[in-house]
């Protein structure tokens, strides 16, 4: 679960402003900064908030080929089971959260959360989505939430897989190996770079300019060197 968002009362209407994006030389019109909202379907009415859920680890081979493929023979003994899904499309990630959701609907729909009445499902993160929960969401400071990388206690190496000898050393890992961010979330930056839900647009002086084309990942992978590893990364 990340942080949630907050507004006057806790309704559907509400959401949060927060800040997205970078200004560095690396950055410009494909992640400078810009301003965005977030919100959640679900709601804690005690406190009067909303909130969504998003996954605490990135997807496995051995998960993707269970949901897919439907736990074909020999899968338990795949040696490269634990490391995190590559190589995968938009499309094929599509497909894997809808078999994820019919599955989870035949099976064991009493574990979905509810949302007024209805059943929530599986799907990809938006892109603010993602970054503020990669950010940490409501567990850090607005400032803190503003930085370049969430807080560290420790290296960059601590946190995030990055290109280098001292780091991956050009390998995937495991996932959750390494320490996790603020909302106890693994990976979140460096060694699979991660897809989000909406297509790529450029941003034109801190809007997202209105021509959408092609697709995004975020994060980072084991191949980004260290100095270029942000929350804001997108690809």
């Amino acid at each position: 679960m990340t942080g949630p968002s907050q507004g006057n009362d806790g309704s559907a209407l509400d959401d949060r402003m927060v800040r997205l994006g970078w200004s560095g030389e690396q950055s410009g019109y494909i992640d400078f900064f810009r301003s965005d909202y977030v919100s959640g379907p679900f709601e804690d009415a005690a406190r009067k908030e909303r909130f969504y859920y998003i996954g605490k680890y990135e997807v496995t081979r051995q998960q993707y080929t269970a949901v897919v493929d439907k736990c074909q023979p020999g899968l338990a003994q795949d040696p490269d089971g634990g490391l995190p899904m590559t190589g995968v499309s938009w499309f094929d990630a599509v497909q894997f959260t809808r078999a994820l959701s019919n599955w989870l609907y035949g099976n064991a729909s009493e574990y979905l959360p509810v949302a007024g009445n209805q059943r929530s499902y599986v799907r990809l993160p938006t892109e603010i989505e993602w970054e503020f929960a990669a950010r940490g969401g409501l567990s850090v400071s607005e400032s803190e939430r503003s930085d370049k990388l969430f807080p560290m206690a420790g290296d960059v190496k601590d946190y995030a897989w990055h290109a280098g000898p001292e780091s991956s050393d050009g390998r995937l890992s495991p996932i959750g190996v390494l320490k996790p961010n603020p909302l106890k979330l693994y990976d979140m930056l460096g060694n699979a770079e991660e897809i989000i839900l909406e297509p790529f647009r450029m941003n034109r002086l801190g809007r997202l300019h209105g021509q959408p084309g092609g697709f995004v990942t975020k994060g980072g992978s084991y191949e980004t060197v260290m100095g270029e590893i942000r929350s804001a990364l997108r690809s």
